[in-house]
């Protein structure tokens, strides 16, 4: 949860530093980049796997999102329309390699990323080429 207060008070403060932007954009696309492990939930027809609970390592970025959906949510009731695409990167078909390779990321006027290690590298070099903003949920530790 602390992690989607971090973000919120983020948004707004590119809100009210540069509303002027904002206001240019008619719909702002944010994607949202963590590792759900939505693999070990469902089949590869969207149906629940029997299991009991939570995978315990996708605790973390549900709570992540919540609290990113909470912020767009508010932000969206002040005027300013965004958009928001999640992208499971522990997904077989989903890893950051593959969103690269087939283009899924670009488009967005925001990066909002839960990842560590090269991966981190991997997006601060794309957002750096595309002149995306990147922001890391997890550096500086």
């Amino acid at each position: 949860m602390k992690w989607g207060l971090s973000i919120f008070i983020l948004l707004l403060g590119m809100m009210a530093t540069s509303r002027s932007s904002f206001s240019q954009n008619k719909d702002i696309k944010i994607a949202l980049l963590s590792s759900l492990y939505l693999d070990t939930h469902f089949d590869a027809q969207g149906k629940p796997l029997q299991q009991k609970g939570l995978n315990k390592q996708s605790i973390p970025a549900l709570e992540f999102y919540e609290g990113v959906s909470l912020a767009v949510d508010s932000l969206n009731q002040e005027g300013v329309n965004l958009s928001l695409q999640v992208f499971d990167i522990q997904a077989k078909n989903g890893n950051i390699d593959k969103l690269l390779q087939n283009g899924s990321l670009n488009g967005f006027q925001l990066i909002l990323g839960q990842v560590s290690g090269s991966d981190y590298l991997k997006l601060a070099s794309f957002s750096k080429s595309k002149n995306i903003p990147f922001v890391s949920a997890t550096y500086p530790n």
